[in-house]
């Protein structure tokens, strides 16, 4: 469907073709839960990028977005979309990636918009996106482009930072009539 569509498509891969990329916790405890229920699963990777080149594949991001809404609004059935991706990366000067002083502002940012999903804010906090270094953005950012054309409604956020990385659920409806 993507590929059809035009947008640049590849498998999941690690080091080199033929090498399959395993699903990892971020994506594996979604998909337990999602499997309680009799489910089709459809699994779409996105890019994983902390701050290189996330600004550049926006308008791709938006595309995916507007294509994602085509396919729910083509089929009769309820549809769920799951992201995965931590917060912030630079909570703690021990961690991997040290820490930046936009870790805080930015994940406070991200559960604004969690609550109350709108463009302003969305830029607010991809401005920060370099220093943050947070894997979620590409989902985010497909997120946003729905969000940017039909009405949601917050059901639940629930926010942690429990080591370096901050970490966050929401739960939005929304309604694509």
């Amino acid at each position: 469907f993507l590929q059809a569509s035009g947008v640049k498509t590849e498998e999941l891969v690690q080091g080199f073709e033929g090498y399959p990329l395993t699903l990892a916790w971020g994506e594996v405890v979604p998909l337990y839960f999602s499997m309680k229920e009799e489910t089709k699963l459809t699994i779409l990777g996105v890019p994983r990028s902390r701050h290189e080149g996330i600004f550049d594949i926006q308008s791709e991001l938006k595309k995916i977005s507007n294509l994602l809404i085509s396919l729910i609004r083509s089929k009769t059935e309820r549809i769920c979309l799951i992201f995965s991706g931590d917060l912030s990366h630079t909570h703690d000067p021990d961690g991997p990636y040290g820490y930046h002083d936009t870790s805080k502002p930015f994940d406070l940012l991200i559960q604004e918009w969690a609550r109350e999903p709108n463009r302003e804010t969305f830029e607010e906090f991809l401005e920060l996106q370099p220093t943050a270094l947070a894997c979620g953005m590409a989902g985010m950012s497909i997120l946003q482009g729905i969000f940017d054309n039909y009405q949601s409604t917050t059901q639940s956020v629930h926010y942690s930072l429990p080591t370096y990385f901050g970490m966050m659920t929401a739960h939005w409806s929304i309604e694509l009539n």
